[in-house]
């Protein structure tokens, strides 16, 4: 006796589909605008936001390890000048972060592009891999700030008019459909 439950009129009634090629050849297009996409606004608010306190972060970071580097040099009797506009440097980043000025923000991210030469400069004669970490990590830095002046260039005035009035996270409304 054999095994197989299927009979053959379940195997005749069974009918293949064909698929007419011509349909399928067209290539697809889709457009999206501001009113097929409702809150691409409030989706690049929140990541100019986001990135514009990452970057704040950053920048107070900064003028720490700069105060204590300061402090060291200072205990050792050797006072650098240079401190001074690194200090300038990483204040254009926080007031530029906070306040979403373009230019004050470009300012700091020099800051964080000589810092990345410096210490790849540094890991070169060093022969130490702990220095190239340093480098990657300034690079890294360097690059997240880059893409928010990029981010900045690229929206509307009075979105980042909005963003310096006191726009915050909290006011978005996302619908589920």
């Amino acid at each position: 006796m054999s095994s197989n439950t299927r009979s053959t009129s379940d195997a005749e009634q069974q009918t293949a589909i064909t698929i007419d090629q011509t349909n399928y050849d067209q290539p697809t297009i889709l457009i999206h605008n501001v009113a097929t996409i409702p809150n691409i606004e409030d989706d690049l608010k929140l990541i100019i936001y986001s990135r514009a306190n990452v970057v704040k972060w950053l920048a107070i970071i900064d003028i720490v390890f700069l105060i204590i580097s300061l402090i060291v040099y200072a205990l050792n009797g050797a006072f650098f000048w240079i401190f001074l506009p690194l200090f300038l440097f990483c204040f254009c980043g926080y007031k530029g972060a906070t306040t979403y000025q373009k230019n004050l923000i470009l300012i700091y991210d020099f800051y964080l592009l000589g810092m990345t030469i410096f210490y790849f400069y540094i890991a070169l004669y060093s022969n130490s891999f702990f220095w190239f970490l340093f480098v990657f990590l300034e690079f890294y830095f360097f690059y997240y700030t880059t893409r928010l002046v990029k981010y900045l260039n690229s929206v509307h005035e009075n979105m980042i008019e909005s963003l310096r009035s006191g726009w915050n996270p909290s006011e978005i409304t996302y619908f589920y459909y």
